[in-house]
């Protein structure tokens, strides 16, 4: 079966890239043909993000400036990305920008697909974009949504009409977290059920075969952190100090070095894998590097974003049962709480069985 897959596969950031390899290989390793539509929305052209902050945050010299002295992160990240995109990812022979170049190129195919990640996020997304609604498919082909997500918990009044307007056209809707499939019930659109992130649906086996070996000699604390969070460095720190472990943090740019922890720089994917594989612990307030220290079978806590976008690793943690390391404050640490990654894996591999099944099911009824 040929299969048109419209994902969040061009965003600069780890979690963006693994879920689309991990999409594309879950339906490649069914027995399908699967090309990633190359879309970019408005935001991820890379002029766009030179200028973002002057447009959107800081109108003035100062937000340009600011911008231009992170170009040289943007660029090393775009290469760094890219080498990973072109390695692992089959797209489509036309890039697509805007509604219209569908139009222009249209996409033949037995079946369209979207997902997973934030692809229905009107605040990441800059509103809502429809060819992540699949407004690009031929008429009568099958239209699945595969681990989508809103990223929020509930959606606008405002975009409440538009979302059941475009999802009802869906053959079949999956989604990544309990809330959205919330969300499409309250829509009054019954075709729906939550699955695995597409990452989780891969084994531990899978992500062994491109994982880098690791380089680290010395146990270490691994520091994944997206957000800022008031008294994270001291309580590494301690938490550090007192278990005689070395700190290594993830660094997106060069300013980030000046935090706590010894700042590993843009590490390729492949060696982010072997980085959490190897970890004696984990600290993130990232979904997906918590989604690989669940499936890599690492010891972990996770801070839980206390306003918007905790929704997802909220749920995972649920589904798996270890709702205790989601961190909310410093008053504890989990470090002493060993994980049973029996019990653990016993709930994913069921999940999983179960997950794959329907997805295929679903692509061949």
């Amino acid at each position: 079966m040929k299969i048109s897959l419209i994902t969040l596969h061009c965003v600069n950031n780890y979690g963006s890239v693994l879920q689309a390899y991990a999409t594309q290989k879950v339906l490649s390793d069914m027995g399908n043909d699967v090309e990633i539509v190359d879309y970019y929305r408005p935001d991820l052209t890379l002029t766009h993000k030179l200028f973002s902050c002057y447009l959107y945050e800081q109108h003035n010299l100062k937000g340009l400036l600011n911008n231009l002295v992170f170009l040289p992160s943007i660029i090393a990240m775009q290469r760094m990305f890219g080498a990973f995109r072109k390695k692992y990812f089959k797209v489509s022979p036309c890039k697509y920008f805007a509604d219209t170049d569908f139009g222009k190129h249209p996409i033949d195919a037995d079946a369209y697909i979207v997902g997973s990640d934030q692809v229905w996020n009107s605040v990441l997304n800059h509103g809502l974009i429809r060819p992540y609604y699949l407004s690009y498919a031929k008429q009568g082909k099958k239209k699945i949504a595969y681990s989508s997500s809103f990223g929020v918990d509930c959606l606008k009044d405002e975009e409440k009409g538009i979302n059941k307007e475009l999802l009802s056209s869906f053959d079949y809707i999956t989604t990544r977290e309990l809330s959205g499939v919330d969300i499409v019930k309250g829509l009054g659109i019954d075709n729906v059920s939550q699955i695995l992130d597409p990452t989780l649906l891969l084994s531990k086996e899978k992500w062994l075969d491109i994982a880098e070996p690791c380089q680290e000699k010395d146990p270490y604390i691994l520091i994944y952190q997206l957000h800022h969070h008031d008294g994270l460095d001291a309580y590494i720190s301690n938490l550090a100090k007192k278990q005689g472990l070395k700190v290594i943090r993830i660094c997106y740019r060069f300013d980030e070095f000046r935090k706590f922890g010894h700042c590993v720089y843009l590490p390729r994917v492949e060696q982010l894998l072997s980085y959490i594989l190897h970890a004696n612990y984990v600290i993130t307030d990232s979904f997906h590097v918590t989604a690989f220290s669940v499936n890599l079978n690492t010891q972990f806590e996770s801070l839980v974003p206390a306003k918007q976008f905790g929704g997802r690793i909220s749920s995972l943690l649920k589904l798996v049962n270890l709702e205790d390391r989601g961190v909310h404050d410093y008053s504890h640490s989990q470090y002493d709480n060993k994980i049973d990654f029996t019990k653990v894996n016993e709930i994913l591999n069921k999940k999983r069985k179960e997950d794959l099944s329907l997805i295929e099911q679903k692509l061949n009824s």
